[in-house]
């Protein structure tokens, strides 16, 4: 058994989504905390920081999800959307 090509999840987000992904498509990009922590370094020594990602996604009128894509929380959402359209 061979490794999933990875565009395959793309692919079968437009094919679930079936002709919606060709018409009016919405944009979303909310940031998520998750309990991770990491140690960041300062002046005063360290202090610990709460990470978080923020999850940009294309959706249609009926809501199906057409593509996404998580990044940094810092990331703008304008350079993702272009990626995913």
């Amino acid at each position: 058994m061979g490794r999933l090509p990875i565009g395959i999840l793309d692919e079968l987000l437009v094919f679930a989504a079936g002709k919606e992904a060709q018409e009016t498509l919405l944009s979303d990009s909310p940031s998520y905390t998750y309990d991770r922590y990491e140690r960041k370094e300062n002046a005063k020594g360290g202090q610990w920081e709460r990470l978080t990602v923020k999850h940009h996604a294309l959706l249609t009128l009926n809501d199906c999800i057409v593509a996404s894509a998580v990044t940094d929380s810092d990331c703008y959402a304008s350079p993702i959307l272009k990626k995913l359209t």
